[in-house]
């Protein structure tokens, strides 16, 4: 009943950030829908903020990085004109953003748990921790994930329409899904089973972050399709979103975790030996590279 109540709560935060975000777009004197849509995500992002300053728990966060795209995207639908790459590109979204959503409701417990990467990063800032908490925990993300849908929001302004190669690209990506959804499936039944203990089976055995794998190839898979559309010299600029939630992940989110488990889990060393750090990879081809 608590963890209900606490989702319900969250709900109604991001109810709330939407209609902010709405009436921000709408108002926002700028030409450009794509800037509108800017303010208006930087504003919705300000306002979730006020709800985990509020609750003193960021958690209330981690969804908005699944959520908002779904929302943002509909700046550019027009139901009457969708054709088969807005289509395509719609349905891998979604896939994605559903997938993540429900993988964070289940692990959510309430506002009585908070992220450990929250919990380390207000642990090392002290007074700076409202700063951090608003430029690192909320708004970096947001950003991330903003330029990371320029290649959608590019998509669907594009008078291109989708050929063999966006098909190829839109299965990709909802394999990519697939992949995150498995690798997840896998860790929550480790967890259970065998609490405490290094994961290296199913997906975990090629990867150390299969997870991490499939989420950043889905932004790279969703950049191929709107090139397969607008074409390379035309906007291969918009390449940098999934450029910069690459970086995200191999900078901060893989280190950061890595360095967790190796403090928690001793065999885990041992386990990094043998395992590819991202990429899916057989033992044997990772062993062979090593012995090289």
């Amino acid at each position: 009943m608590k963890k209900r109540i606490d989702l319900l709560i969250v709900l109604l935060v991001y109810v709330s950030a939407l209609i902010i975000g709405v009436i921000a777009f709408r108002n926002t004197p700028l030409d450009s829908v794509i800037l509108r849509l800017l303010v208006a995500d930087v504003i919705a992002t300000t306002w979730v903020f006020g709800f985990s300053t509020a609750f003193r728990n960021s958690s209330i966060y981690d969804p908005y990085w699944s959520v908002a795209p779904l929302a943002l995207v509909w700046a550019f639908i027009d139901l009457r004109a969708l054709d088969l790459s807005t289509l395509l590109v719609l349905v891998a979204l979604y896939a994605w953003g559903i997938r993540l959503t429900a993988n964070w409701i289940y692990t959510f417990s309430g506002f009585d748990h908070q992220d450990w990467r929250y919990d380390h990063y207000k642990s090392k800032s002290g007074a700076l921790w409202p700063v951090v908490n608003y430029t690192g925990i909320h708004m970096l993300p947001t950003l991330v994930v903003f330029v990371a849908m320029l290649p959608v929001f590019l998509l669907f302004q594009a008078p291109g329409s989708a050929g063999f190669l966006t098909f190829v690209a839109a299965m990709l990506a909802l394999g990519c899904v697939l992949l995150q959804l498995i690798s997840d499936i896998q860790m929550h039944r480790h967890r259970r089973a065998n609490p405490g203990q290094v994961m290296d089976q199913g997906l975990w055995k090629w990867s150390r972050h299969p997870n991490y794998f499939g989420e950043i190839a889905f932004w790279f898979m969703l950049y191929a399709m709107m090139l397969s559309v607008t074409g390379f010299s035309r906007e291969w600029i918009a390449g940098l979103g999934p450029l910069a939630n690459l970086v995200l992940f191999l900078v901060i989110s893989i280190p950061l975790m890595e360095k967790r488990q190796l403090s928690r889990r001793p065999a885990y060393a041992e386990y990094m030996q043998r395992t590819s750090a991202l990429i899916p990879i057989p033992p044997s081809m990772v062993r062979l590279k090593r012995e090289a």
